[in-house]
């Protein structure tokens, strides 16, 4: 008599399927974990030339102009602002100053996003320029209204021509990220189906 159990040459089947909600968040995560880990980097005491202040912030503000461009959907607006209040803390600006002006970048980005189409990489490199002379402009005013009194324009200037000499190499990164994560997320969709 048989005894009732599994056959012994079955194997089981330890492989898991991606499902497509996985690969959507994983794609949250990917943007995610490349802003808040350049926020991390930039952020750390390096100790730059009071001329090149604001460079490190432009630069966050660069890969979260860049994402938003590519994908706006997988840049929360939460992360944003936690990355800006981040900012202002380790940088000792007033809380809430360099949050507002990523918000603002962010809320500009999304924008150039719906226009941009099938063309994200020249929206980012040609977009990211007018926006990061905004924020500037803004980051100018709002230092000279706080500390009342005309705050020096050297640093903006000085910090704008080195975010827009790093611009391209930012944007061939992200577009790198997300040609990898698309090829990736369009293989796990095909397997599931």
């Amino acid at each position: 008599m048989k005894a009732l159990s599994a056959p012994r040459d079955r194997k089981p089947d330890w492989s898991r399927r991606t499902t497509e909600r996985e690969v959507r968040a994983w794609g949250v995560v990917v943007p995610t974990l490349t802003i808040a880990a350049l926020t991390l980097v930039i952020t750390l005491p390096w100790g730059f030339d009071p001329l090149l202040v604001n460079v490190p912030p432009l630069l966050i503000l660069m890969l979260i102009f860049c994402w938003t461009v590519r994908c706006p959907q997988l840049v929360p607006a939460v992360l944003v602002f936690a990355v800006g209040i981040a900012v202002d803390v380790v940088t000792a600006s007033p809380v809430g100053f360099w949050a507002f002006l990523f918000l603002v970048g962010y809320a500009l980005a999304a924008q150039i996003a719906r226009f941009a189409g099938a063309w994200p990489l020249a929206a980012a490199l040609l977009g990211f320029p007018p926006i990061s002379v905004l924020v500037a402009g803004l980051s100018y005013a709002i230092q000279s209204g706080y500390f009342a009194r005309v705050a020096p324009l050297e640093p903006v200037m000085a910090s704008l021509k080195i975010a827009w000499f790093a611009l391209p190499a930012i944007v061939i990164v992200v577009a790198i990220i997300d040609r990898r994560m698309t090829h990736s997320a369009t293989q796990a969709i095909a397997e599931v189906a």
